[in-house]
């Protein structure tokens, strides 16, 4: 459960700025993947939330202008960039940059515009947008403003953009796009679920002489440590004592020390997390294949209701930032991380666990089948949730090579072995059930020859 004060869904954008306008301490959330994080750290604690998720008419999709002005709503999930026929025709290095965030899970919960607004250092689209030059176009109750974004970063984690104000669309024009082509650097030490120490973008076009021109953008996720190092920090007096951590709630002003941490339980809200009581609300929607009504609190995430309320004890609970996958479910049919996704979010729609996947006799799934059959179950905390990313791969009706396998699998940790049995199950999962084993017996496929013959040819490469 997030450390939220009040969470309240805008019904249109109008209606959010009035909100933030109303509220001094509100801020806008989107896809929650930076700022459910930063509540969930104690960074943001207390949060006045608006959200505008589900403000999709509005604020999400990419689209061409008349002009040739490529414009792409905030609330577009990263996956949504990186497969727009749109974006690819015109702005194909921000498809790559989009396709570099976490895992698979987050870039169907992670925005764009989110990207931008949150100004870290280690944003993978920041240098991408700031090569492609563009326009940001932000709303509030007091107006409208464009900004260019070589003017949008003040800092680290800061930006122009004023706390009651919107991000509405981001535009990307003609002349900035046409004819350059380029390439998006992402330095991490991992190929997916790493948060880029450093971002670059550089895009390149021929001049009428055959001169490259280039233009360049990159944020580095340490910049603004440069120019202080040890010799800089400030001296301590002597004797100095570091502060003591001190915890202050409204109506027990004492209760910090240690021998009081009973005292405040008392006054969190349910399951001794968080610190404000609020109305409870009723989420409807379809679950394995039932409509369920269930009460809920809305600072609750998905994985806290699936688990706790409802039951659904498959869904795991892990890192709850998003790094490991163990709460993957399917969200009317996209795998999804639950542990930041809001259940306000989920009102009316189609969530499948994997207990909604066994046959009404106890038959397994093809997918768990396949799993058992290939060995690739060690102690199961991970299972589920990589059970599910491939339930998605399967309901697509086509097939995948084993280098796509891996990277749909690569928003899941496992801490048992490798992922050589995993990637054999789904990929014998989606032959199956798909209908391409063709004539070959699935019984008869040598699987661990098919693994050999891969790691050869890595070697040989």
């Amino acid at each position: 459960m997030y450390d939220i004060e009040s969470l309240y869904e805008a019904t249109s954008v109008e209606d959010a700025c009035r909100a933030l306008a109303e509220d001094p301490k509100a801020i806008v959330v989107a896809g929650g993947t930076d700022v459910l994080v930063k509540c969930r750290e104690g960074k943001l604690a207390g949060a006045h939330l608006v959200s505008i998720h589900n403000l999709t008419d509005e604020l999400s999709g990419v689209c061409l202008a008349q002009d040739g002005t490529v414009e792409i709503g905030p609330t577009t999930w990263f996956h949504s960039v990186t497969t727009s026929p749109v974006a690819q025709r015109t702005v194909q290095t921000l498809c790559d940059a989009c396709d570099t965030p976490g895992g698979p899970q987050l870039r169907v919960s992670g925005t764009i515009g989110g990207n931008v607004c949150n100004a870290a250092t280690s944003a993978d689209t920041a240098s991408t947008l700031l090569a492609y030059g563009a326009l940001l176009d932000v709303r509030s109750a007091r107006g409208a403003r464009t900004i260019p974004i070589d003017q949008w970063y003040t800092g680290p984690g800061s930006s122009v953009r004023e706390r009651d104000e919107v991000l509405v669309n981001i535009r990307i024009p003609r002349a900035n796009y046409e004819g350059w082509t380029g390439h998006y650097f992402k330095y991490g030490k991992r190929r997916a679920l790493e948060i880029a120490t450093m971002g670059c973008c550089c895009l390149v076009r021929l001049s009428a002489h055959a001169h490259p021109r280039a233009r360049r953008g990159g944020r580095r996720a340490r910049a603004h440590c440069r120019g202080r190092g040890r010799e800089d920090r400030p001296s301590r007096p002597a004797g100095h004592q570091p502060p003591r951590l001190v915890a202050c709630v409204e109506g027990l002003p004492h209760a910090a020390d240690k021998g009081d941490v009973a005292a405040l339980a008392d006054l969190r809200g349910p399951q001794g997390r968080g610190r404000y009581l609020m109305d409870m609300r009723i989420l409807k929607c379809t679950l394995n294949g039932r409509p369920v009504q269930v009460g809920y609190d809305p600072r609750e995430s998905l994985l806290d209701t699936l688990r706790d309320r409802l039951r659904m004890t498959s869904v795991k609970r892990g890192c709850e930032v998003g790094e490991c996958g163990a709460c993957t479910v399917l969200i009317d049919g996209v795998a999804t991380d639950t542990c930041l996704y809001l259940t306000d979010w989920a009102q009316g729609k189609d969530i499948v666990t994997v207990e909604g996947l066994q046959a009404p006799d106890g038959t397994l799934n093809p997918v768990q089948q396949a799993f058992v059959d290939e060995f690739a179950v060690q102690c199961g905390f991970c299972i589920p949730g990589i059970i599910m990313s491939a339930m998605e791969m399967v309901n697509s009706g086509r097939t995948y090579t084993r280098e796509e396998i891996r990277k749909n699998l690569s928003g899941h940790l496992c801490r048992c072995t490798g992922y050589m049995n995993v990637i054999n199950g789904v990929e014998k999962a989606v032959e199956i059930v798909n209908g391409h084993v063709g004539a070959e017996d699935p019984s008869d496929v040598d699987w661990s020859k098919r693994v050999k013959d891969e790691l050869e040819g890595d070697f040989a490469r």
